[in-house]
């Protein structure tokens, strides 16, 4: 699974018909961002990716709980890999997998740093079997105008 062709056609649907230098504007994000985004050169970090559902009016605790099946109430990344640790059987197996140590958790989890969306994917993608539905369900979310 390419987790960064997933980033990709979501930011460029989140972006629709605008130019990429009005909604790194919008969004407030450095200049060429968007740009680095969709050439897949650069990571969507988890408070980005949550700034552009709220541009779009993406409730993504409703996604995550209808497609997913898990409880999430905030979109906060700590609340998020918790509410991974709890309903995931093989999440503390999962954490020196897939490039994600039990390090780079534990740092998410006290909020020390951020997980990029690809990270997030990637847990998913390993843990649920549920994770097509929940892709085809983002993208098409991101694509309404």
């Amino acid at each position: 699974m390419d987790y960064l062709d997933i980033q990709a056609n979501f930011v460029m649907a989140i972006r629709g018909s605008r130019s990429q230098r009005n909604l790194n504007k919008l969004l407030k994000m450095t200049p060429h961002r968007i740009h680095r985004l969709e050439k897949k050169k650069s990571f969507l970090k988890w408070t980005e990716f949550v700034s552009m559902c709220e541009y779009r009016n993406i409730d993504i605790c409703n996604l995550v709980r209808s497609t997913l099946e898990l409880p999430l109430t905030s979109m906060s990344h700590i609340h998020l890999i918790d509410i991974f640790e709890m309903s995931y059987p093989n999440f503390p197996s999962l954490k020196t997998l897939n490039e994600i140590s039990r390090f780079k958790i534990y740092r998410w989890q006290k909020g020390l740093c951020e997980p990029k969306f690809t990270d997030i994917l990637r847990i998913i993608d390993s843990e649920s079997n549920r994770f097509e539905e929940f892709s085809k369900k983002l993208m098409e979310y991101a694509a309404i105008k």
